[in-house]
């Protein structure tokens, strides 16, 4: 961290060189209020004449130093002439931002604006600058004056049926007496007017037609609404037909000409043009049904089922010429789709580095490496079954040197891993529909999905087969989904000389790993994102598997058949152990945008696993780790905990784990050269626990009197390369307290200073994206 300071003097050096004489360079903006303004208003997001971007909370103008080092003030024929020095002052680079007065004034205008149209109808805003050695600074002092209230709304329209729709809308949207006049409330009262005209069939209805007023002649900061509507002679229009039509590719139509014709069906027309997709789908994603009057909202809701099937790559609804009758209007209405690719398929090489062992195992060594190289093979088809039934299986395989160099000699062993997965998505709740009739659960998907692992390494044999059964409901912002079923079946072979080569904490380690088990589970979670699409704003991201449950069913049916009731059984199904455990996680993210160039993302992480019933401990992959890239960054992964462990063995071979998790973070993110490179600065806490001595064979349990005092606690610096279509990140790692050493040594930045501080306890760290 030593290197802060150095950088923020040298970015403060003499940058008044690049302002001409006898102007000033801005570097501050002050807004003063002589009332506090209303929550959700902030004045200085209005100021149009702003400094130079800062970075390190808004300490240090970065792109001015970046400016300055492209300009040669000796020799100014350099500046364009150096490729280097043009290219920092013109594409990286800021030039100083010089005060003018005239953008000064601007701002205290459209500061003005801001608060007229919240209400403060008799806001005034004045300006004035000081400087000192060629820096500039701006006051801007706010007399907002009293927001109007609205003392009366109503709706004046001479259709009945308008008027009472748009009455019920105004009230909805709390444009009522008491209410503070906002006039970006009263355009948005327009369009969400318009929605709900147009959603009882008024098609040719806009917000066009609707204009307010209002009358502020009252006093006492008091507003009357007026709400106008000019509708003229309108009536609601029905869907006389639909049309559904595929542009497809040209070989489509040659295989199936027939299908050029237009197909009839529940008075929907269907030209597929030869594409294998059954009309059904079709008709139970469209919300715009023949025979029905137009609504907005199934037009939306059209056209987004459509995009989510994930069948076309273009769609557009249209509308034929009106069909005039009697207090009625009929209309035509055309959607067309162009078709996305079918089948696709990718291969991705891979090679394979690993420091401490093979990647795939739970293993890790410091005196074993493997290098090598893998292999994965995906394949997708979007209409598998002719009702836009999404499958994607992958194939994948490594083949790896481990190269040993135990006792002082070098030998060389393979490992080899193989497998791959599949999985169904189908836009259906598959047996939902016919356990719950009556639910609205047409927008509920079925995922099937099967797996299969092996694992061939130098001292053991692992072969896994998962297979689960989920349902996916999506909204904005919210993907629930429940698996009622899924079913994990290991079975695990040890070569007959590795256990004997292990101490005595890792021999019954590597059996709670690798013995023969079997899992059903059963969970219910949600993932909740509410970034907007502009990626505006700040926005929270949690993740929560709200409950997971494994074995009660087996052990319920077990039990009933165990006459003796002995308390002490395990029971087995399919000749190995199953299971029984209850398991929640959390994991809470809030994102905040200071600005383009600063943001900050701060992160809590809890996760709690219960064993019971037919075992005393967790099966080892829903137990919760700790350490790494995307954790606790100045530690190797999974090598933290549980605890105040001390690890005494001369290095455990296995990762540690835990019970209960708590884990916090926090990242503030910052830009140094736009589009490419940004810099971090992070604060990592927490540790795992087990939850009773039971079964376990790591101590470290957690005590509400101890375990604040064993949450490791470290912070770091990091760069991120953003290259588009991917991130390399890489993250240095400073322990502050490691829980691992006795009370009294465990604030370890305190030997900082000593020799080999930094090549014994920091850790660097690579990671692809962000790291939360």
């Amino acid at each position: 961290m030593v290197w802060l300071p150095l950088l923020l003097l040298a970015a403060g050096c003499n940058l008044n060189k690049l302002v001409p004489q006898e102007q000033h360079r801005l570097v501050r903006n002050k807004v003063s209020l002589e009332q506090p303004l209303p929550a959700g208003l902030d004045a200085r997001t209005q100021i149009l004449h702003k400094p130079n971007r800062k970075i390190l909370f808004g300490s240090m103008p970065f792109y001015l130093w970046l400016y300055k080092q492209g300009t040669s003030f000796r020799h100014p024929e350099k500046n364009d002439a150096k490729k280097w020095r043009r290219k920092f002052r013109e594409d990286i680079g800021e030039a100083p931002v010089i005060l003018d007065t005239s953008l000064v004034a601007l701002s205290a205008e459209n500061l003005e604006k801001y608060l007229f149209h919240h209400g403060f109808f008799d806001s005034k805003v004045r300006w004035s600058w000081t400087s000192r050695q060629q820096r500039a600074k701006v006051l801007y002092v706010v007399q907002s004056g009293p927001q109007y209230r609205i003392s009366s709304a109503r709706v004046v329209c001479t259709h009945d049926s308008i008027r009472v729709i748009c009455e019920r809308v105004m009230e909805e949207a709390e444009i009522r007496p008491g209410k503070p006049v906002v006039f970006d409330q009263l355009d948005a009262l327009r369009g969400t007017m318009s929605t709900a005209v147009r959603n009882k069939g008024f098609f040719t209805f806009s917000k066009d037609l609707i204009r307010y007023e209002l009358d502020t002649l009252q006093g006492n900061a008091a507003a009357s609404v007026q709400v106008f509507i000019s509708v003229g002679d309108i009536k609601p229009r029905v869907i006389r037909k639909v049309w559904y039509e595929l542009e497809t590719a040209a070989s489509y139509r040659e295989l199936k000409p027939v299908d050029t014709l237009c197909l009839q069906r529940n008075n929907a027309c269907f030209v597929m043009n030869g594409y294998p997709l059954k009309p059904d789908l079709l008709l139970r994603v469209s919300a715009l049904k023949s025979g029905a009057l137009y609504r907005q909202d199934a037009h939306n809701a059209t056209y987004a089922n459509l995009a989510a099937t994930d069948l076309f790559r273009f769609i557009d609804i249209s509308f034929g010429p009106v069909l005039p009758g009697a207090g009625i209007d009929s209309m035509d209405l055309f959607i067309r789709m162009k078709t996305a690719v079918r089948q696709s398929y990718a291969l991705e090489p891979q090679g394979i580095y690993s420091p401490q062992g093979s990647s795939g195992t739970n293993v890790n060594a410091n005196n074993v490496s493997s290098y090598g190289l893998a292999g994965n093979f995906s394949f997708t088809n979007r209409n598998l079954l002719k009702n836009g039934e999404k499958f994607t299986t992958n194939v994948l395989g490594s083949l790896e040197a481990i190269i040993s160099n135990e006792d002082q000699k070098r030998s060389i062993l393979y490992g080899f891993q193989a497998g791959g997965n599949a999985s169904l998505a189908i836009s259906r709740p598959l047996l939902l529909e016919y356990l719950l009739p009556k639910a609205d659960i047409s927008k509920v998907r079925t995922i099937f999905s099967l797996s299969y692992q092996y694992e061939g390494n130098p001292n053991f044999i692992r072969r896994t087969l998962p297979a689960s059964l989920t349902y996916q409901w999506t909204k904005k912002h919210l993907n629930w989904y429940y698996t009622p079923t899924e079913i994990s079946y290991n079975r695990n072979r040890l070569t007959p000389d590795f256990r004997l080569r292990l101490g005595s904490v890792d021999s019954l380690l590597v059996t709670r790993i690798f013995t023969d088990h079997l899992i059903t589970a059963a969970r219910l979670g949600f993932v909740l994102n509410t970034r907007k699409e502009s990626g505006e704003g700040n926005y929270w991201y949690i993740r929560a598997n709200l409950l997971e449950t494994s074995g009660n069913l087996h052990r319920l049916l077990r039990r009933t058949m165990d006459g003796e009731r002995r308390t002490d059984t395990s029971y087995q199904a399919f000749g190995v152990r199953y299971f029984q455990f209850l398991r929640s996680e959390f994991d809470v993210r809030y994102n905040v945008k200071f600005d383009e160039n600063n943001a900050a993302v701060f992160r809590t992480n809890f996760g709690l696993g219960l064993p019971y019933g037919n075992n005393s401990v967790l099966p080892f992959d829903r137990r919760f780790f700790t350490g790494g890239s995307n954790s606790l960054r100045a530690w190797r992964p999974r090598r933290m905990g549980p605890g105040s462990f001390v690890d005494s063995s001369g290095g455990l071979l296995f990762d540690r784990s835990g019970e209960l998790l708590l884990q916090a973070n926090a990242e503030y993110r910052f830009a140094l050269l736009r589009n490419f490179l940004e810099g971090a600065l992070f604060l990592d806490a927490g540790n795992v626990w087990n939850l009773r001595h039971r079964g376990q064979v790591l101590p470290g349990l957690f005590q509400r009197s101890t375990f604040l005092s064993e949450v490791a606690l470290n912070t770091g610096v990091g760069l991120r390369f953003d290259f588009s279509f991917f991130m390399i990140r890489f993250d240095w790692g400073i322990p502050l307290r490691d829980p691992s050493e006795k009370p009294e040594n465990r604030w370890v930045i305190r030997d900082a200073g000593q020799p080999g501080f930094i090549r014994e306890h920091t850790a660097l760290t690579l990671g692809i994206g962000y790291p939360f």
